[in-house]
């Protein structure tokens, strides 16, 4: 990958890290989720098709967020590989001192 392809990446995992860290956006996920949750509390054990749709809203929900967190992911490795690239050294210190 090339350092502006990483830079990039790095620079999308700031941003999902900025948006995942927004407490309007942690309240909302937080009040969808519970909402979702209640609603399949209440729904009627029969109703297999209401529960199937709050079942499959609660798993797109948390596939929405999982794209933010993979980004983050992402970017941290980006970072990682674009020290590894500007300085060996700090990376080689920054490494070890990880693996003890």
């Amino acid at each position: 990958m090339n350092e502006n392809k990483l830079r990039m990446e790095a620079q999308r995992g700031k941003q999902a890290q900025d948006v995942l860290d927004n407490e309007l956006v942690k309240d909302a996920f937080s009040k969808i989720e519970n909402a979702l949750n209640e609603t399949w509390k209440r729904s009627d054990p029969n109703d297999t098709e209401g529960r199937e749709r709050v079942y499959l809203s609660i798993k797109l929900l948390q596939r929405f967020k999982d794209q933010f967190e993979f980004a983050v992911r992402t970017g941290n490795i980006a970072e990682d590989e674009l020290l590894r690239i500007k300085d060996p050294t700090a990376w080689q210190k920054m490494k070890e001192k990880l693996n003890g």
